[in-house]
């Protein structure tokens, strides 16, 4: 900015007048409250130290594509009238942001995915850091067409999967990047899927609802080989025992699941305690980059814990992070008095959008968020739907944790929740006006009030 007002800002050697819009907000039983929004040709600066004070974020612009025009209503408008898979792709051609996974399946037999969204080119390691706002150079020069846009047809495998998991392989000539790439339950869903010589409406269902966690499988057995089992008290030879013989399913009853996590928890806090005490806003590492440091460079700087005079590896920080997970779970097992059951341990959340607790409710519920039934406690699916496309009629199959009132006082408010929690489903019937009327329980009519 040129100076303490903030009203110009430097671009290209160029002095920019800043954009100021007022927000009006009308507050139900309270004064109206305006909000002061700057713009740059970026954005709007989302850290203005007029309103939130001085930080490492302050005055920043942003650029984002969802706050460029773009056709979403066109996507949705002509797929609900789309016949074949040239439709489903002229359809797409409209969508912008947010950027989607986009499935097909026709009764002709075709299967695709296409990752649809407006995408910038970038350059090496461009997305990862700040840019010098004040330079044009580093801005956004084009945008990667859609056809060339991450898209299957038809692989050789016989399906197509998507779990947030890095989009595409080396021969992708753009450059990808991504606060966090989901690295464990795409390749669950891969694994079962390539077992299949036929998947059935069964299969896909229990593929759902499955709890298996190919993290835990992949690092547990590393982890207990660092543990020197002599020198372990009564209570975490216990724990040793569970997790040693442990088939790696986060299911209801599973306590070796609870201390697992405790342990893994214990491990990341140990491992990146240098990021997490810095006063910068750092992400960390992924799991899946933190179990790889320690299975290959163990005596990588980052497992030196702060605060003790020692200098540790990432034996030291296994064996201590199961001592302390062990712990918490043990003070856990104290509060509740009962055992640490999965379901319990995690106490899956389901909230309502108020945040208020009389509204939201606490559901039993196995799953994990690395697993394919990704339910963590407050997070996991809303909705799960398997489709039979048969040429005779599809058939269709779904369920969400809630209900079809939004009335608390409802019978049908939070019904299908206990449904949910144990994997089942319900037939979705295609709309017919004789089926609505004959299943009907009640009707409701509006009509404008009279002049």
């Amino acid at each position: 900015m040129k100076d303490a007002t903030n009203k110009e800002y430097l671009s290209d050697g160029k002095w920019k007048p800043v954009k100021t819009v007022v927000e009006h907000i009308k507050v139900k039983g309270a004064s109206d409250f305006y909000d002061t929004v700057r713009y740059t040709h970026h954005g709007p600066i989302v850290y203005d130290p007029q309103f939130h004070g001085e930080d490492e974020k302050s005055l920043y612009a942003f650029r984002w594509i969802a706050h460029e025009p773009a056709e979403e209503i066109v996507t949705f408008y002509k797929l609900n009238k789309a016949k074949n898979y040239d439709d489903y792709m002229e359809a797409l051609n409209h969508f912008g942001s947010p950027a989607q996974n986009f499935a097909f399946a026709s009764v002709q037999g075709d299967i695709a995915m296409r990752i649809q969204g407006r995408y910038p080119v970038r350059r090496q390691q461009e997305g990862r850091f700040v840019l010098d706002g004040t330079k044009t150079a580093y801005e956004w020069q084009a945008f990667i067409p859609n056809e060339q846009n991450v898209m299957y047809k038809n692989p050789a495998r016989g399906f197509v999967s998507s779990a947030n998991q890095y989009p595409a392989d080396a021969t992708y000539p753009y450059y990808v990047t991504a606060v966090n790439f989901e690295a464990y339950r795409n390749r669950r869903i891969n694994q079962v899927l390539s077992r299949l010589d036929s998947a059935t409406v069964r299969d896909m269902m229990n593929l759902q609802f499955d709890t298996y966690n190919l993290k835990a499988a992949e690092s547990v057995p590393l982890f207990l080989s660092h543990l020197d089992t002599t020198a372990l008290n009564e209570t975490e030879t216990k724990a040793w025992q569970l997790l040693k013989s442990w088939d790696f399913y986060y299911h209801t009853d599973s306590e070796a699941a609870s201390y697992h996590e405790a342990w893994w928890r214990a491990i990341n806090t140990l491992t990146w305690d240098e990021m997490r005490d810095s006063k910068m806003a750092l992400e960390t590492p992924t799991a899946f980059t933190t179990i790889k440091l320690i299975k290959e460079q163990p005596n990588l700087s980052f497992f030196d814990v702060q605060g003790t005079a020692e200098k540790e590896t990432a034996t030291d920080v296994i064996r201590r992070a199961f001592r302390e997970g062990v712990q918490t779970v043990e003070k856990w097992k104290a509060e509740k008095g009962k055992a640490p059951r999965w379901a319990d341990y995690k106490d899956t959340y389901i909230g309502h959008l108020l945040r208020q607790e009389p509204l939201s409710v606490h559901v039993e519920h196995g799953g994990h968020g690395d697993a394919v039934n990704a339910s963590s406690r407050t997070h996991g699916p809303s909705w799960r739907m398997v489709v039979s496309l048969e040429k005779e009629g599809v058939q269709a199959w779904g369920i969400y944790p809630g209900g079809q009132s939004g009335n608390p006082g409802s019978p049908f408010y939070n019904n299908m929740i206990a449904y949910w929690a144990k994997g089942a489903y319900f037939k979705l019937p295609f709309y017919r006006a004789d089926r609505v009327a004959a299943s009907a329980i009640t009707t409701l009519t509006l009509k404008p009030a009279s002049e």
